[in-house]
């Protein structure tokens, strides 16, 4: 049998009076301390802890609803939520959020992709159950919200994704621990910001910048770094046709000149300006 009783943070099973050792829950026990003490050590401050069930409901032809039901996996034993199955369980910028009842997010409508986060609100450090949960028709990046599903209802029907894009607490020890290729196999990433520099292989890939550039065939025009915020190692031309451009660097800085008036693209490839 299960133990009675489990800790109301991170629902961590410990024996009650005639419990008897349980090999399943000292391995959940176990394994809950070794993921948590991996999330503290990553730096984590949002993860889902026990997820949901998440199905599409009162679908029509331009709106549906999204039901969010509990997977009973969590059971309060005390408090005045004894008894009561969470329908999730989460930290949320570091603060414990948790619903204690089924319930729906309504008037998803056709057109947009909706995003339903679990948001932060400083009423969580007292009642975490006061966490609220919300559609939006774009993405936020904000740590105050943390993503539980997607509806795609940009065709004819609507599609749910529960999986991308989420933190699961759980896998959070495994990012951890593959240090040679942490994010598996293949990388999908919305926006990736490269500070320094990116090596595929044994190729380096050097950040740049492309810049429009006029000239009117008498003066070379200067690039300084400082304008570019690239230290320049590679200098290349888009010259639209204009004959007699030439780019040069010299002195951290990229010098165009034409004998001929007009707009030219260059783009230059080196070190970020730190």
């Amino acid at each position: 049998m299960p133990y009675r009783n489990n800790t109301t943070f991170f629902s961590i099973p410990y024996m009650g009076v005639e419990d008897y050792l349980n090999e399943a829950d000292e391995k959940k026990r176990a394994d809950i301390i070794d993921s948590l003490l991996y999330i503290s050590t990553y730096g984590c401050t949002n993860a889902i802890l026990t997820d949901a069930i998440y199905t599409l409901s009162d679908i029509t032809s331009d709106s549906c609803s999204l039901s969010i039901s509990s997977a009973n996996s969590v059971e309060f034993t005390s408090g005045e939520n004894a008894g009561k199955y969470a329908t999730f369980t989460a930290i949320i910028s570091g603060a414990l959020a948790y619903r204690t009842s089924d319930f729906k997010i309504e008037n998803l409508e056709i057109g947009s992709v909706w995003y339903v986060y679990a948001i932060y609100s400083d009423s969580m450090k007292n009642n975490p159950s006061s966490v609220q949960v919300q559609a939006f028709s774009e993405e936020k990046t904000d740590s105050n919200y943390l993503l539980l599903a997607t509806v795609n209802f940009s065709g004819s029907s609507p599609v749910l994704d529960d999986t991308t894009g989420k933190i699961l607490y759980a896998n959070l020890s495994q990012h951890t621990l593959l240090t040679s290729n942490p994010h598996g196999n293949t990388l999908s990433q919305t926006n990736l910001e490269v500070s320094r520099s990116l090596k595929i292989a044994s190729f380096s890939v050097l950040p740049y910048v492309i810049m429009e550039v006029t000239l009117d065939g008498i003066n070379p025009q200067t690039i300084s770094s400082s304008t570019s915020g690239i230290i320049p190692e590679f200098v290349s031309l888009f010259t639209n046709g204009l004959a007699g451009v030439t780019a040069i660097i010299s002195d951290g800085q990229v010098i165009i000149s034409s004998s001929t008036s007009g707009t030219v693209k260059v783009k230059i490839e080196g070190t970020p300006v730190a």
